[in-house]
């Protein structure tokens, strides 16, 4: 009976903040326990998170035990997952995403992080007061993303941006209203205070917009359904910046691939576990832009506007030698 109880603490955990004492096991000869953090549950962070598992797996030697946490979008919960870290002391913090990163390294500084996706250049780094950190930084550069857009379809006049009022996002959507207008395209902006305002907001989008396109921000990618549905309802372009939106509809994106990111920073956490001071590994900056699109898109099947077809960004895409690949959507 006391085992059948453990048993369905354990089986709890992944629902709720339940102490996570009662699921680790206790360590082998040269086993370490990894935690990792999200934010949120979206498919780039399943994407990160498999990539990031299966390259450490590979890389190091000796048996890990992963310990993933899902904050489902809620601060407290975040701030608890570390406090389990830190209280459990395991081996390695790895937070996910600028904000969870800097969380953790306020909590967590006892403990090595290596954060994913969190966007911190070696020079912010160094200036933190926890030295105890490394991570991967995947910022897309919202100039590049413009620069391929108006290349690849030259007949996009207008588009609207949705986006978040998170600090990070309000700095990207600035550069982005400039690099618009640096290239003749009208940006109608419209923000969403948090997820419920998504569906209202979405069906603001001037009449004469021939596009959405939305960033790496987490609270409006998390409502990439909501966002398909209006896009194909009104035949309009969807443009993202992460091949998770693909997978859930987005017509197209251009942004480094999730996967990639994970096994950046397995690379990086390897490095930890074998002995090397976060301080001491330089920042893994992601270069290399993909093309991603959705196998309608590719086919010319959702009713788009003939100059805002795939021939057009493939054409774009060989130009700025950005890798294309088509991704199946997944099942909502």
């Amino acid at each position: 009976m006391k085992n059948f109880i453990k048993l369905s603490l354990c089986g709890l955990l992944s629902f709720g903040l339940v102490a996570l004492t009662a699921c680790t096991p206790e360590k082998k000869s040269h086993e370490v326990t990894v935690g990792i953090v999200a934010p949120v549950a979206i498919p780039a962070m399943t994407e990160i998170v498999d990539g990031f598992k299966t390259e450490l797996t590979k890389l190091y030697p000796h048996p890990i035990h992963f310990i993933v946490q899902n904050a489902q979008g809620d601060v407290n919960i975040q701030r608890s997952i570390l406090q389990q870290f830190k209280t459990n002391n395991v081996n390695l913090v790895v937070p996910i995403g600028t904000a969870t990163a800097q969380m953790a390294n306020a909590m967590n500084a006892g403990q090595p992080i290596v954060a994913l996706a969190a966007e911190f250049k070696t020079a912010q780094r160094d200036k933190f007061r926890n030295k105890n950190i490394t991570n991967v930084l995947d910022e897309v550069d919202i100039d590049k993303q413009l620069a391929f857009i108006h290349s690849a379809l030259p007949g996009l006049k207008k588009i609207t941006l949705i986006y978040s009022p998170d600090d990070r996002i309000f700095t990207q959507v600035q550069k982005a209203a400039a690099a618009a207008k640096a290239d003749g395209i009208q940006l109608q902006k419209l923000m969403i205070q948090n997820l419920p305002d998504l569906y209202t907001v979405s069906k603001q989008v001037d009449k004469d917009s021939q596009a959405i396109f939305i960033l790496k921000d987490e609270t409006v990618v998390s409502g990439i359904n909501t966002l398909v549905k209006q896009a194909q309802q009104h035949h309009l372009l969807l443009i993202a910046s992460d091949d998770g939106s693909v997978q859930k509809g987005a017509d197209f994106a251009v942004g480094v691939s999730e996967r990639l990111i994970g096994e950046g920073g397995a690379q990086l956490a390897a490095q930890v576990l074998n002995g090397t001071a976060p301080s001491q590994i330089p920042v893994k900056v992601m270069t290399q832009y993909h093309v991603y699109v959705t196998p309608a898109y590719e086919q010319g099947k959702n009713g788009l506007a003939a100059n805002l077809s795939y021939a057009h960004v493939k054409a774009a895409a060989t130009k700025f030698n950005y890798p294309v690949e088509t991704l199946p959507l997944e099942n909502n």
